[in-house]
């Protein structure tokens, strides 16, 4: 309570079709499904990972399911899968706060037109309850934020952990 935490569901397509995933979707509301929750898959694509997240709203245990309709790409096999997902709610303890970490500058250096530049950000958390990274973002038009495996916001972290968010910068020019 008072806290989330989130968690990645990793979906792959296996067959030698096309696959588009239509709709992904949680039956309560003590769980949520991040976007996207809909895009096309490439037969032996690389997997898709999708954040699910966990927003307590009592102590106790919660259990609900994660839907995921798929089609293939002639459109013949329809599938629907669910996912059971269960966390349990704790009451926080008293006068713990989380507290980010994170350098205030990221330094990219010099990029020519159309180069891409990734760096990574070091975001800790230095106190001494839980702490959730619920976005990632960038108001320069020629930065964005990455996401791949093991880059994937929303996330939490304990106490005294630390992970890298993926930051990159693209330079195009147009002639006026």
């Amino acid at each position: 309570m008072g806290t989330s935490a989130f968690a990645m569901v990793t979906i792959t397509n296996e067959r030698n079709l096309s696959l588009s995933v239509s709709d992904i979707r949680s039956t309560g509301k003590s769980f949520v499904v991040f976007p996207p929750t809909s895009f096309d898959m490439g037969p032996d694509g690389p997997p898709r990972s999708v954040s699910i997240g966990f927003i307590p709203t009592a102590a106790g245990v919660f259990s609900e399911t994660v839907s995921i309709q798929s089609r293939s790409e002639n459109g013949a096999e329809e599938d629907l899968v669910i996912v059971e997902v269960v966390a349990t709610g704790v009451e926080p303890a008293p006068n713990q706060a989380p507290d980010i970490e994170v350098r205030p500058t990221l330094e990219f250096g010099t990029v020519t037109e159309e180069e891409h530049v990734d760096r990574e950000l070091t975001v800790k958390n230095i106190g001494d309850a839980p702490l959730t990274v619920a976005r990632a973002f960038t108001s320069a038009p020629a930065f964005e934020v990455i996401s791949s495996i093991g880059f994937e916001v929303p996330f939490t972290l304990a106490p005294d952990e630390a992970r890298n968010v993926r930051s990159g910068e693209r330079l195009f020019w147009t002639d006026s």
